[in-house]
């Protein structure tokens, strides 16, 4: 699938992707727009996974993405 002119443009600007993944972090934002934008780059990540160029913004949802926490036992 190709990209659009648009989706390569946002790919190459840094500065926005970095609002991007600021957007679906931040504490303060509506928890609707969080849940659309990480649908979005799930669509993302798997349409563009493999579509030279487009790296940046198949990897949003991965860098967005809550890390798991590894379970320690202290017994």
């Amino acid at each position: 699938m190709g990209a659009s002119l648009i989706l390569v443009g946002i790919a190459g600007d840094e500065p926005l992707l970095e609002r991007l993944r600021v957007l679906v972090t931040e504490p303060t934002t509506d928890h609707h727009v969080k849940r659309k934008a990480v649908e979005l780059f799930g669509s993302w990540s798997v349409n563009f996974r493999n579509e030279k160029g487009m790296e940046r913004l198949s990897g949003l949802r991965s860098q967005t993405m809550p890390k798991k926490v590894p379970y320690i036992n202290l017994c």
